[in-house]
């Protein structure tokens, strides 16, 4: 079974290919510390443009949405077309979130046979108030040597690390420094968290609580599948604030699933296959860009 669940996180998701793209992979350096240097050098987060001396125009900001990873090496390369493994200035890089520097990494460990996947949740790391978790996106990858899934924060760079006095490896991230969606549901249904510390930012109140961790839990779910959503996608359950009793109850399951996915991957995959939350197409993107719109995708 270890086989099977690594060979199939070595393959490219319909998200994760580059496709017509593949070329920019090939002379990339195989060291997760210098694949995370490149990621950083060709991605801006959209919120951090003033931190690194740029003005992210409102007209730029819809790169946030740009969700295959085929498409965002063509506008990576439209705006400097030199080696990938080349840092662009702030402006020429690619205007996008934790999610878009996690899921280019994703792609280029799986090209070079890396077992890798996407882990939605929440960081407790990124400092925006004391026992704060914000919404973030990271990477694990398969570790030949040591046998085990390494987690990785590929947009932590220096000066992030530096400002968020962030004092571990956040190329090995530590148990309980990032908790993924089904994690922070399971500590919150059993009263160690409040599902209030859960959110974007201490300041909005409007977006933390028990709906995000429910959507958190759910977008980890399917990208444990290789369906490596945006992180303002919603579908199935995910469209209703309310939390249903057999809903909670089928999250509960989805967060012991998620927390085990090696012992019960196949159990994992059959109950993304469910309807309430499996992925059929129609999705709701409430894009901080172009605000709340529908989207129809094909996988």
């Amino acid at each position: 079974m270890k086989d099977e669940i690594l060979t199939f996180y070595r393959e490219q998701s319909v998200i994760t290919r580059p496709g017509e793209q593949s070329a920019l992979f090939t002379d990339l350096p195989q060291s997760i510390e210098a694949l995370c240097k490149i990621v950083q050098g060709l991605i801006i987060h959209y919120r951090c443009g003033d931190l690194y001396g740029c003005q992210i125009m409102a007209e730029r900001e819809r790169e946030i949405d740009t969700r295959y990873v085929e498409r965002m090496l063509e506008r990576i390369i439209e705006l400097d077309p030199r080696s990938l493994s080349v840092a662009r200035a702030s402006q020429q890089r690619l205007v996008g979130c934790c999610r878009d520097f996690s899921t280019l990494l994703c792609s280029i460990l799986r090209y070079q046979g890396i077992p890798a996947r996407i882990r939605m949740g929440f960081a407790g790391y990124i400092d925006l108030g004391p026992g704060f978790y914000t919404d973030h996106v990271v990477v694990e990858y398969w570790h030949e040597g040591e046998d085990r899934w390494r987690m990785v924060d590929p947009q932590m760079d220096a000066l992030l690390i530096k400002m968020n006095g962030i004092d571990f490896d956040v190329q090995d991230i530590p148990p309980g420094r990032f908790l993924t969606g089904g994690e922070a549901w399971r500590r919150c249904r059993a009263g160690e968290v409040d599902p209030e510390s859960f959110g974007i930012h201490p300041d909005v109140r409007e977006i933390r609580g028990w709906w995000l961790i429910r959507d958190k839990a759910i977008q980890d779910l399917a990208a444990l599948n290789r369906v490596e959503m945006l992180c303002w996608d919603a579908w199935g359950m995910m469209s209703a604030k309310e939390i249903s009793d057999q809903e909670a109850h089928l999250l509960d399951t989805i967060a012991e699933l998620t927390l085990n996915s090696e012992a019960a991957f196949e159990e994992l995959r059959r109950c993304y296959a469910q309807e309430r939350v499996c992925l059929n197409g129609l999705v709701c993107a409430s894009s901080p860009a172009v605000g709340p719109h529908e989207v129809m995708l094909t996988f």
